[in-house]
């Protein structure tokens, strides 16, 4: 009977140092890990010296680490990636962004920007239109960006950050299905201006070809049909009209 209890006693002395190692242990790693914390947040190794910007095709990278707030100098550790990546989208230019921290003292900030394709007028000035319709931004000189004029929007009523307001919604689908073709970055380098006023009797422009499209309608397939016609040699630097409005064989007009 006295060895069970001297037995039972031993297990019960085995846990209590147990717990107390595990105590002393937890503690001890707390210290560790506060003193590494101060010390990474006072050693200078830790100051940023560089911030690198990745993917911006259209955008200034000095704007884009500006909309960050993160700045050279500061601690590595003390900036929060997340709200400077927020900062940045909420210009309408970006749809994602991710800031990265590249030890000892680099960021890193990636983003994917939208495509400026459009212009059209608003308050005598320039609306930067992305190639499905959303509002980029108003500036008032659009000299150094290859875009393509875009009628038949309501810009009074557009807004910053939103899509541009048509007076029908076929006006938006046009420029979504153009944007969704697999042949249409190439189309759309060549085209100079887009006339959605009626969607009925869409018009684009290539150059001096106006291309006739008529209705939305079958309008993926008219559009890859003037596409062809417009690789044609005697066609590059004409002016004209190709008409593929209708069904049947397609025509097209060379002013001599």
């Amino acid at each position: 009977m006295i060895k069970k209890v001297d037995k039972i006693d031993n297990t019960l002395i085995i846990k209590r140092r147990r717990k107390l190692f595990i105590k002393r242990l937890v503690v001890c790693l707390a210290i560790l890990s506060v003193a590494a914390w101060n010390f990474c947040m006072r050693y200078p190794g830790f100051n940023i010296t560089s911030i690198t910007v990745v993917n911006n095709k259209y955008t200034d990278a000095k704007k884009i680490i500006g909309l960050s707030g993160i700045q050279a100098g500061n601690n590595i550790f003390y900036i929060k990636t997340s709200k400077g990546g927020d900062k940045i989208m909420e210009d309408p230019y970006f749809t994602s962004v991710k800031i990265s921290r590249k030890l000892p003292s680099s960021i890193v900030i990636s983003v994917v920007e939208r495509e400026a394709t459009y212009y059209a007028s608003k308050d005598s000035k320039f609306a930067v239109i992305d190639k499905n319709g959303m509002l980029l931004e108003v500036k008032a000189d659009i000299g150094n960006m290859k875009l393509i004029k875009l009628d038949g929007f309501d810009m009074k009523k557009s807004e910053v950050g939103k899509q541009i307001v048509g007076s029908d919604e076929r006006q938006l689908q046009v420029i979504e299905t153009l944007a969704g073709m697999p042949a249409a970055k190439d189309f759309i380098a060549g085209l100079t201006s887009m006339d959605l006023t009626d969607p009925g009797a869409i018009s684009i422009y290539s150059g001096q070809i106006c291309i006739k499209l008529g209705t939305t309608e079958n309008f993926e397939k008219k559009l890859n049909t003037a596409a062809n016609i417009l690789k044609r040699d005697e066609l590059k630097q004409a002016k004209g009209y190709i008409d593929v409005s209708f069904d049947g064989n397609p025509v097209f007009f060379i002013e001599k």
